[in-house]
């Protein structure tokens, strides 16, 4: 950063943001893997790669990693090291989601939290689920989510309620974060229809 700032003259002002982008559809996905394959001198039938492309989830940083993986190991393992936080895929999580958890404010975490344990209970994620499931008061919940949205932590849905990155949820898991609702927010969040 320091090199960033004075190669276009800040002082004291940070010229690199982190960006966000949406993970790629599966021909896209499918064309990055390929040509990152083909730029190690690597080839697999498509059939083969499948599992590997659903297993990155469309994220266009796991399929490079993918690709790398591949070099040394056959795709069912690869796409077993991206679906369960192993391997190669274990430092590359903790690189994307490591220090946005540990940096996030703790409402923006008990917000991620909440919507793992709303979606695995079948509940709608919806702010105002997410606010009686955590236990909080509106504002301190629609901070959290806000916060979580902000780190890339959470993400809002076509339809309009809040999920994670499945990658997220797998490292999650990994780290043994608890990924339950407390004992008082599960009698009283609403069940989707």
């Amino acid at each position: 950063v320091d090199a960033a700032q004075r190669a276009f003259g800040g002082r004291g002002t940070t010229v690199l943001r982190r960006m966000r982008a949406p993970a790629l559809g599966g021909r896209a996905a499918m064309g990055l893997l390929r040509e990152e394959l083909a730029r190690r001198g690597a080839e697999n039938h498509e059939h083969e790669l499948q599992p590997v492309v659903r297993a990155t989830a469309g994220h266009p940083r796991a399929i490079r990693r993918a690709g790398f993986a591949l070099r040394a190991s056959d795709p069912r393992a690869v796409a077993t090291f991206f679906t369960d936080a192993s391997g190669p895929a274990a430092g590359l999580y903790e690189a994307m989601w490591g220090t946005a958890w540990r940096d996030a404010p703790a409402a923006a975490r008990e917000a991620v939290l909440a919507v793992l344990a709303l979606r695995r209970a079948g509940i709608v994620a919806h702010a105002a689920n997410v606010a009686r499931a955590v236990g909080d008061d509106a504002a301190r919940a629609a901070r959290g989510v806000e916060d979580a949205l902000d780190a890339g932590l959470l993400i809002g849905t076509p339809e309009g309620s809040l999920a994670t990155a499945a990658m997220l949820r797998r490292w999650l898991e990994r780290e043994e974060v608890p990924q339950r609702l407390p004992r008082r927010a599960r009698s009283t969040a609403p069940r989707s229809t």
